[in-house]
């Protein structure tokens, strides 16, 4: 939520749109890594990139329906902006796994 209203203020938005849409994106990912093993490296990157791309396709139909009109690259950033998610993303993540769950060296065990 926090990077959300930050994100309405940098851009000049009314303030909460993003905090809203990206709350119920992240409840939405917790949710979903109860039924898909996000820990399989090819389906990290596509979950993410799937919840960017719905993020941005939500984001869209708010401002539609406040009647505040989209940018003409609108779609064009959001699909860019999910591939880079994605691919962050799932770095962030590695990295994050790794210092969280370091590997074990079994072999000086004595």
């Amino acid at each position: 939520m926090i990077f959300g209203l930050t994100q309405d203020a940098v851009l000049g938005m009314y303030l909460g749109i993003n905090g809203l849409v990206k709350t119920f994106f992240g409840f939405m990912g917790f949710y979903l890594d109860r039924w898909i093993p996000l820990e399989q490296s090819a389906l990290r990157p596509l979950v993410l990139m799937m919840l960017a791309l719905l993020d941005n396709i939500l984001l869209g139909g708010m401002l539609l329906l406040l009647r505040l009109g989209l940018e003409a690259d609108f779609w064009f950033d959001a699909g860019i902006e999910a591939v880079v998610t994605g691919i962050i993303g799932t770095l962030i993540f590695r990295t994050y796994d790794r210092l969280k769950f370091p590997p074990k060296d079994f072999r000086r065990l004595d």
